[in-house]
C-alpha cells in the first residue's frame, strides 16, 4: 500500500491497535540519528522506505479500511491497460522480511529500475538467520564485493551486506554468455 504525506508508521499502528488474527502490517525501518529542537542527538526508527506500507488481509477487509483512510491507496501497475493492485507473492514477501531485519542498517533499498537483476544469479542461502532464502546475487556499482538482493517487482529490492560465498549455493545460473565473472 501506498500511504501519503509518510504516515506510514500511524497507519501501521491503527491496522495494529484493531488486533484482528488474520491481518499482518510491515514496514522496513532504519535507525536514524537526529538533533532535536533542544541540540540534543537521538537515535529514532524511522521507515527505510517512505510512503510504504505492506500490508496482508482478505481483499473485502482492506478495501473497507481503506475507504475510512483517505490517505491509504493501492500501489498498482499497469496489465491489460487498466492498473491493477500490486499483490506480492507470500514466499517473496517474506523473503523481504527475512533479509530486511537481518540487514537492519546496513540494508541499501532501491527504487523499481534501479538494478538490472537480469544479469545476477539465483541462488539459495544456507545457515545464519537466512538458511533458505532464495535471492539474486549481484555486483552493486561503486560496492567491491557482491550481494544478495531480493527484488518485490514494481515495488522496492533490498540488498544486504556482503555473504560470504561458502554459504550460498547458485539455483539457476545468469542469463548472460560471460556466467564466470559473476561469482
Amino acid at each position: 500500500m501506498r500511504v501519503t504525506y509518510r504516515r506510514e508508521l500511524q497507519v501501521k499502528q491503527m491496522i495494529d491497535d484493531l488486533g484482528i488474527d488474520d491481518v499482518d502490517t510491515y514496514v522496513p525501518l532504519r535507525r536514524v540519528s537526529k538533533v532535536t529542537r533542544r541540540g540534543v542527538k537521538t537515535v529514532v526508527n524511522e521507515p527505510a522506505v517512505h510512503n510504504l506500507l505492506f500490508v496482508r488481509a482478505r481483499r473485502e477487509w482492506l478495501q473497507e479500511f481503506k475507504s475510512r483512510v483517505p490517505h491509504l491507496q493501492y500501489l498498482t501497475m499497469r496489465s491489460g491497460g487498466r492498473s491493477v493492485p500490486i499483490v506480492v507473492p507470500d514466499a517473496q514477501m517474506d523473503a523481504f522480511i527475512a533479509l530486511s531485519r537481518s540487514a537492519g542498517d546496513n540494508a541499501v533499498y532501491f527504487a523499481p529500475g534501479e538494478l538490472d537483476l537480469r544479469r545476477g544469479t539465483r541462488v539459495r542461502l544456507h545457515g545464519g538467520l537466512l538458511d533458505g532464502l532464495e535471492a539474486t546475487y549481484v555486483k552493486l556499482a561503486g560496492r567491491r564485493n557482491r550481494q544478495v538482493v531480493v527484488e518485490i517487482d514494481g515495488v522496492v529490492s533490498i540488498a544486504t551486506a556482503t555473504v560470504a560465498p561458502d554459504y550460498i549455493e547458485v539455483i539457476e545460473p545468469p542469463k548472460t554468455q560471460n556466467s564466470k565473472s559473476l561469482l
